[in-house]
């Protein structure tokens, strides 16, 4: 089984690497190979508050849309897109007939699995409105007991590289004023980099703690074990295949 992890940004191979830290290899079967990606452009991370905007979700959502379009012809089993925003996650299911996987969609099913109410801890306030897209869009309001911020700069290259322990310690005491103070039962990481933070807050959070990108990775290999797809009557494909007015910056062929 080939699951093609498609990461968001246009990282060099070291950032590439410390995606790849967060696929959960150790439970995964022995012939599963998950291959981490990275996108041919993005937006800017490097500015401050990158991402607040209409405007760049729709450039992080075109850009994972062509590197994610090719992955049934590349002879991939499924595609697990690296970001809780689950940017380009529709238009792929519609696109490809492998299952497709977004770690937003994947974490909050199982958060309600696992509890009542959760909330979800993202790094910053302008990060919030990600979450509240997909809570939107995946009518989850009633689930959900708060989104909030942990006051943590992220580091999309070098995850937790920096002040790592002060870092994890924010990202739990986000957590326990979810649990005190908004009523949440179960604790949803807001950013597929926060993997490096799971031993810290399981340790320091008295509620289940879903880590997004790994049990997206987990569930695409389910997935495609027992045969499934996203439906067709949710979904349904093209009419007609346009690949190239999607392939931004790419040269048109004759």
């Amino acid at each position: 089984m080939r699951i093609k992890y498609i990461v968001p940004f246009p990282l060099d191979k070291e950032g590439l690497a410390a995606r790849a830290m967060g696929v959960p290899r150790a439970h995964l079967a022995a012939d599963t190979i998950v291959d981490v990606v990275g996108v041919r452009d993005s937006v800017d991370v490097n500015v401050a508050e990158a991402g607040r905007s209409a405007y760049e979700a729709l450039i992080l959502e075109l850009y994972v849309c062509d590197a994610g379009l090719s992955a049934e012809d590349e002879g991939y089993d499924a595609v697990v897109i690296d970001t809780v925003s689950d940017s380009g996650l529709r238009p792929l299911r519609s696109r490809l007939g492998i299952p497709v996987v977004g770690p937003g969609a994947s974490s909050y099913a199982i958060a309600t699995l696992l509890g009542r109410r959760f909330s979800i801890i993202t790094y910053r306030d302008v990060d919030r409105h990600f979450a509240e897209k997909n809570i939107d869009a995946y009518k989850l309001w009633h689930h959900c007991a708060s989104i909030r911020a942990a006051g943590v700069e992220p580091d999309f290259h070098r995850l937790f590289a920096a002040n790592r322990e002060q870092s994890f310690e924010r990202l739990a005491q986000a957590a326990r004023q979810a649990i005190e103070e908004d009523g949440a039962d179960t604790i949803v990481l807001g950013s597929t980099t926060m993997f490096e933070a799971i031993p810290h807050m399981r340790t320091h959070v008295a509620a289940p703690v879903v880590n997004p990108g790994a049990l997206a990775v987990k569930i695409a290999e389910m997935l495609v074990q027992f045969d499934l797809q996203q439906s067709r009557l949710a979904f349904p494909p093209p009419a007609s295949i346009q690949d190239e007015k999607l392939q931004i910056g790419r040269e048109p062929t004759d």
